[in-house]
């Protein structure tokens, strides 16, 4: 049996004090998706009151480190955290970046020992337009292809997101690649794929422009998961 279990890594863009004397004045920088995803929290709340399920998500702006990616990756500190000391990238770090990723590890770790697995839908949004390019979906859903669970569940809400809400086109790995850094990447890395099945869920921002279509878009998505729990045995809250 599937757990259900959320997160949301890009949820707010509250300025941690360590860099608000950087960041204080730059009002549009951080209201724009460089600094959370919006909508991103609204979606992740709405499905977890929905479903029961647990969540997790970011407290700061992504500016500051970024939950989202690896230990490694030199993204993790924006160019902005970046003109800080190394002790207070330390401190960061410490702070915000090892909790979180504690946190969730330690809850999926505590229902696989109870016999059970997860399904982990990390939610984000996306900009419509990137470069000057048009980004040509209303959701993607980022998968492992190699996890089978992940790839049927992917699938299956598709299927089930056609069905009800044909107006949306909805997409696998886009605009990203699901196997890129990212949290489900690290979880796949310490979780079997009989223990964990970890998808990223990207809702466009385009459809923030509509608060009625936005609304009805997450009623939509929320239907569609309740079917696809329903038809798929593995997965359960």
């Amino acid at each position: 049996m599937h757990n259900l279990f959320i997160s949301c890594e890009h949820a707010s863009n509250l300025v941690p004090e360590q860099l608000r004397t950087i960041l204080e004045k730059k009002v549009q920088l951080l209201r724009s998706h460089r600094s959370y995803d919006q909508g991103a929290l609204d979606a992740a709340e709405r499905i977890a009151e929905a479903t029961g399920a647990t969540l997790i998500h970011g407290k700061y702006t992504r500016l500051a480190v970024d939950l989202n990616r690896s230990e490694k990756n030199p993204q993790r500190f924006s160019r902005y955290s970046r003109q800080l000391d190394s002790e207070v990238l330390e401190l960061l770090e410490k702070k915000f970046y090892i909790p979180y990723r504690n946190d969730i590890k330690t809850s999926i770790t505590e229902i696989v020992q109870k016999k059970s697995s997860v399904l982990h839908l990390s939610i984000h949004s996306f900009t419509p337009v990137l470069d000057g390019v048009k980004r040509d979906a209303d959701i993607g859903l980022l998968y492992d292809p190699s996890r089978i669970d992940e790839r049927l569940f992917a699938s299956r809400m598709k299927t089930e997101l056609a069905r009800i809400a044909p107006e949306l086109k909805v997409r696998y790995n886009y605009p990203y690649r699901g196997i890129s850094d990212g949290i489900t990447t690290w979880l796949r890395k310490h979780f079997t794929g009989d223990e964990y099945a970890g998808l990223e869920i990207e809702f466009n921002q385009r459809l923030l422009g509509n608060i009625p279509g936005w609304n009805t878009c997450l009623q939509n998505f929320i239907a569609a998961l309740g079917k696809v729990q329903e038809i798929e045995p593995g997965i359960d809250t």
